[in-house]
């Protein structure tokens, strides 16, 4: 007798440790990655084994936007990407998500969580062109903006805010989203930019960027 419950308690312990791998196997957490590239947020997700669909939560938080812009149990695609586009990027957009994945018998995985910074950087698209005896410097307009501060450094004496050198331009007063200076040939460059709001309050650099001007 105590064989035969020793054996069923055996057995039924089996199937509950089956069921249970089963069931985590169902609910494995996703791999995801988020990152900001040309002016978006972007959630890439890998889905486990047994999955069905995701539940995504992606909160925003910027300058004059502080909300849940996404709340979905039910989300089929395996990418969320928002457009930054248009948004008060002065400081920049945080991002916080939270993705879950939900298996095929509507077991839900623990999920995976983190955070993003999209910086000026991926929204400002500075850029520079050379004509002839002046550099072009231009750069996505940002809202919020008042004004912009420039930087120009000749690569072949330094820099220093402090101690400008020839070669080397300063501007804290462009209202323009170009800049534009004479520089000699064959010179190495490099130009960042600043966006500044009405209350003085200054974004975080452009990417620094580098250029040999020819005629």
């Amino acid at each position: 007798m105590r064989k035969k419950l020793f054996s069923l308690f055996f057995i039924t312990g089996l199937m509950c440790f089956g069921f249970l791998m089963s069931e985590k196997t169902q609910a494995q957490d996703p791999k995801v990655s988020a990152d900001c590239s040309t002016g978006h947020f972007v959630l890439k997700m890998i889905p486990p084994q047994n999955h069905a669909y995701w539940a995504i939560r992606v909160h925003r938080q910027d300058k004059v936007f502080d909300s849940i812009i996404q709340n979905n149990e039910n989300f089929k695609y395996n990418k969320y990407k928002e457009n930054i586009y248009g948004r008060n990027v002065l400081r920049g957009n945080g991002y916080n998500w939270w993705v879950q994945s939900i298996s095929t018998t509507g077991v839900w995985s623990e999920g995976r969580g983190g955070n993003v910074y999209c910086s000026l950087n991926d929204t400002m698209y500075l850029s520079a062109s050379y004509k002839y005896p002046n550099l072009i410097i231009q750069w996505r307009a940002v809202e919020g903006a008042v004004r912009y501060a420039v930087r120009v450094d000749d690569r072949s004496n330094g820099w220093s805010e402090s101690n400008m050198k020839p070669g080397d331009w300063m501007n804290d007063s462009v209202i323009t989203n170009s800049y534009t200076i004479p520089v000699a040939c064959n010179k190495k460059i490099s130009y960042w930019v600043y966006a500044i709001d009405k209350n003085g309050v200054w974004s975080k650099s452009s990417v620094l960027k580098t250029c040999y001007n020819t005629k």
